[in-house]
């Protein structure tokens, strides 16, 4: 059977197919509410769907680009970080590996959703000029805290899905003059580089963490080389980190002993 071509069924017909296709119907009468003056735009719609396009996603759920939101994802990722304004107990509270997949997998969500913002022309109907500083700041702070957190641990894993973001990020919202922490690869504790980013980190515990970290990386490639050596260089890392925990060695000491065990590696 033939469609009636009648001008209004056609009309219909038309509605009902981009309803199956998921778009919403908005009838004559709520369109006047939703224009204002004589304007085509409909600025309700419009920012509702800003908002919703310019959301994160963390742990399964939904966020929207509010301070208040931003701060409670923050304040959950970071609950057990002391001082919140020192960038060594954030990456003392980092120490744990499964925080630090989390936080990466936050940080790349974050610039994502924050590049998508920022992209929208009409980013100024969300968020103000002021609310935008704040967002940038957070994530300079953020992908420093990574590049150091990288060193101090020794992070292995693959970071290629990381990088790009980061990398468009920097390149498109951080001015040349900000001073950012350039991306780093874990290199073998021996190597020139690998003093030149220990010197990076600040303090002594930090510092002793990274050299302790790529001595551990370097003894699981070379274990089958010398097992009894590096079974005795694997107990003697544990008791150092055990001692500084447990506040039986200084930030100095533990540096100290640090040293020794790459020499004796």
């Amino acid at each position: 059977m033939l469609p009636n071509p009648d001008e209004k069924s056609l009309q219909k017909e038309t509605i009902e197919l981009f309803k199956t296709l998921g778009y919403r119907y908005i009838s004559p009468r709520e369109i006047k509410k939703y224009r204002e003056g004589n304007g085509v735009l409909l600025k309700p719609i419009l920012k509702e769907q800003i908002i919703k396009l310019n959301s994160f996603e963390y742990k399964g759920d939904r966020y929207k680009f509010s301070d208040k939101n931003i701060q409670e994802v923050i304040e959950e990722l970071f609950k057990g970080v002391k001082f919140r304004d020192d960038m060594e107990s954030y990456g003392e509270y980092l120490g744990d590996e499964k925080k630090r997949k989390l936080f990466y997998e936050y940080l790349l969500k974050f610039s994502k959703a924050l590049h998508l913002a920022l992209s929208s022309d009409k980013i100024d109907e969300v968020l103000s000029e002021e609310e935008i500083k704040r967002y940038k700041a957070k994530l300079k702070f953020y992908i420093k805290l990574r590049e150091s957190v990288k060193i101090r641990y020794h992070e292995n894993i693959d970071f290629k899905k990381y990088e790009s973001s980061m990398q468009k990020i920097l390149d498109t919202f951080l001015s040349a003059s900000d001073d950012v922490v350039e991306v780093v690869k874990p290199v073998n504790i021996f190597e020139a580089e690998f003093d030149r980013q220990v010197e990076r980190l600040t303090s002594k515990s930090a510092k002793a963490d990274a050299i302790l970290s790529g001595s551990i990386a370097f003894i699981r490639e070379n274990f089958e080389k010398n097992p009894s050596l590096f079974q005795k260089l694997s107990k003697r890392i544990e008791d150092i980190l055990n001692d500084y925990r447990y506040k039986r060695l200084s930030e100095e000491e533990k540096l100290k002993e640090a040293l020794k065990i790459r020499e004796d590696s």
